[in-house]
């Protein structure tokens, strides 16, 4: 089901011209909905929110991480969303 929440944010960003429309992306697009492919899924996470998955990181950058990681709860909540968490925080 998050993926769902993923896909719609992805078309937004890229609506919006914050993401670039590329074959890449149309193919971690698609494998994350046709395939269910946790791998694109990841893929597209860190494009939406300019992040990604790596070593520990200092508490200062971690919380600046969290809060990019969160742009999506945002981009939901702005639209009247309650109670939502797309991310594993």
């Amino acid at each position: 089901m998050v993926k769902l929440f993923y896909l719609a944010a992805a078309h937004r960003w890229l609506e919006d011209g914050k993401l670039a429309d590329t074959e890449e992306l149309r193919r971690a697009l698609r494998d994350m909905i046709v395939d269910s492919l946790n791998e694109a899924t990841g893929y597209i996470v860190d494009l939406i929110t300019g992040t990604t998955s790596g070593p520990e990181l200092p508490p200062d950058e971690l919380e600046k991480w969290y809060d990019q990681r969160n742009a999506v709860n945002r981009y939901f909540a702005s639209l009247g969303y309650t109670n939502i968490n797309v991310n594993r925080q």
